[in-house]
């Protein structure tokens, strides 16, 4: 079981055998709020405001398993605004809905792999994929 906190940036494996990469933006009670990011490579860096693509609260499982591979601990994206738990909603999403997301900005999963809108949904406010 990995140990995570709040600034832990993670990579998720993708469909193609590449990362996406994300960051625990807040322990959420019982979940995570994390920041779902466009870059496909370690930046070695802290995200930048305009790589954040999402703001999900999700069951921490991938994290808690290993399966989204803790990177280090790195600065959160400013603003601090950009992430802002009210962009997460309220009902905590399975991690596979994350890495669906994550697969559909590399191009990996096209984005009606859900019924409607549901992941272009997902994205923050005016984030143009």
């Amino acid at each position: 079981m990995a140990d995570w906190d709040e600034a832990d940036l993670f990579a998720v494996p993708l469909l193609d055998g590449g990362i996406g990469i994300g960051q625990v933006a807040a322990p959420a009670g019982a979940e995570a709020l994390v920041a779902l990011s466009i870059l496909r490579a370690d930046p070695g860096r802290p995200l930048a405001g305009d790589e954040v693509a999402a703001i999900l609260r999700v069951a921490p499982d991938a994290l808690e398993s290993g399966h989204w591979r803790i990177l280090r601990l790195e600065s959160l994206p400013r603003p601090r605004s950009i992430v802002d738990p009210a962009q997460a909603g309220t009902a905590p999403h399975d991690p596979a809905i994350a890495e669906a997301l994550l697969n559909a900005l590399a191009g990996q999963l096209p984005w009606d792999y859900f019924p409607g809108d549901f992941l272009a949904g997902l994205l923050r406010p005016n984030f143009s994929r």
